[in-house]
């Protein structure tokens, strides 16, 4: 890692625009590790590298944490990797239904699964949506759904006896701001009942997609980074498979299932190092990269890597990212090796005002050049600030109207996430800077 110290100067010039077209980085290898039997979920950005790590199995539901009455409100996922079953047969919800609830016969109703294509799609909220009623919810007063049925939890331990738990999800509220979330929960006979609210989850949970909760535990707790600082997650999930020629059966993998908003195009049959960004169109499906990269050869009882299989991704800034992978190790230690490659930068960010800045590269480890389009003159200033608020440069800059470029050194920067910010009287754009090492 480079030794850097503070920004020196900067080099104001002309940089004509086309040649900012030809930017090239070469390949960066890293690898992950879960650890043994996949124990840990590893939250990976393709700029920062990783930037989180949980237990696969410490929750049971998650919440989400978003207001409105969008599919992302409504989502309610099962960890079913940690031995959660939801079984459902369509009994109304009411405190008569919740205090006598029938299970005879559960072993044939309804078992409800996670989407592995959206994760907005929980096993509550698969159910079609037809107003008023809006899956496990039907709707209630302006901001406020309610539960319609009782569902039967089945929590499976290895080495422990299976639990069987009684859930009503009651309500969940999104009324000026504030998000709210109150369910029960209980052993069959009504013992350990847990009445829960979660309140303010906009505000406790802010930045973040869901409040997690172990039904074992009795509490919630917050598990992931930042929904916007990570682009997939090395992770265990369920998916269909269909085997024999049956009807598609649940399945638990280990694979990568890319964030909200990320966008994956998988391009096979073609050699890594020839493969084309635009070739095959860009899917938003969470499981685009998915599991079937790899394979377990029984010949030789080693992981293998699919053979000409690469990936592009959108992140969640808009930069684009040339993916494939070099090497799986298995459960010993759930070792995930891969090459990455950014292609393309962010794209143009703007704020306030009519006017129109890119920086390049970015990441960027010597040279930055900072082309702008202002349609007046100004005197203003760049700044470069780390994620502390600190400034660690500011340079005064006379901002001229029409085409400017500017070129900022940047080889006496410590490796680390800035923000580069252009302010003046009528100018404030800021945009998020990664300098890394050459």
């Amino acid at each position: 890692m480079k030794n850097r110290s503070k920004i020196h100067y900067f080099i104001i010039g002309f940089c004509p625009f086309s040649s900012l077209q030809s930017y090239s980085q070469s390949y960066v290898s890293d690898q992950i590790f879960m650890g043994p039997g996949y124990a840990h979920e590893i939250f990976y950005s393709l700029s920062n590298d990783s930037v989180g790590s949980s237990l696969i199995k410490n929750w049971d539901l998650a919440f989400s944490v978003y207001g409105g009455t969008s599919n992302e409100f409504l989502s309610i996922l099962a960890n079913h990797v940690n031995g959660v079953t939801i079984y459902f047969n369509g009994t109304t919800a009411s405190q008569n239904q919740f205090d006598n609830f029938d299970t005879t016969g559960f072993q044939g109703w309804l078992k409800l699964y996670n989407t592995d294509t959206s994760w907005w799609y929980g096993a509550f909220n698969l159910e079609p949506y037809a107003h008023p009623n809006y899956s496990w919810a039907t709707y209630g007063t302006s901001g406020t759904m309610i539960g319609r049925y009782i569902y039967l939890i089945e929590l499976s331990t290895t080495g422990q006896a299976t639990v069987y738990k009684k859930l009503w999800i009651k309500r969940k509220s999104s009324i000026s701001g504030t998000v709210e979330i109150e369910f029960s929960y209980a052993n069959l006979d009504g013992t350990d009942l847990q009445n829960v609210t979660l309140s303010n989850l906009q505000t406790t949970y802010a930045g973040k997609r869901y409040v997690f909760y172990s039904l074992r535990n009795h509490q919630p707790f917050d598990r992931e980074p930042a929904r916007n600082s990570w682009d997939l997650t090395f992770t265990r999930y369920i998916t269909f498979i269909n085997q024999g020629g049956g009807s598609p059966t649940p399945y638990t993998v280990t694979g990568l299932l890319s964030n909200q908003n990320v966008q994956v195009s998988r391009v096979s049959g073609v050699p890594v190092m020839d493969a084309q960004e635009g070739s095959v169109p860009y899917s938003l499906s969470m499981n685009a990269i998915g599991y079937d990269w790899k394979f377990f050869n029984n010949s030789t009882f080693q992981w293998m890597i699919q053979d000409s299989l690469s990936y592009f991704i959108k992140d969640v800034n808009g930069a684009i990212w040339h993916l494939f992978f070099t090497e799986f190790g298995g459960q010993s230690n759930g070792m995930t090796k891969f090459s990455k490659k950014l292609i393309s930068p962010a794209s143009v960010q703007e704020s306030q005002g009519p006017h129109s800045v890119m920086v390049y590269p970015n990441p960027a480890s010597q040279y930055l050049f900072l082309v702008s389009d202002f349609p007046w003159p100004e005197e203003g200033m760049i700044e470069l600030i780390d994620l502390s608020g600190r400034q660690l440069y500011s340079y005064r800059l006379s901002i001229k109207s029409g085409f400017q470029s500017n070129n900022i050194d940047l080889r006496s920067v410590q490796e680390g996430v800035y923000m580069l910010r252009i302010k003046g009287h009528r100018v404030d754009w800021v945009q998020k800077l990664i300098v890394s090492a050459q």
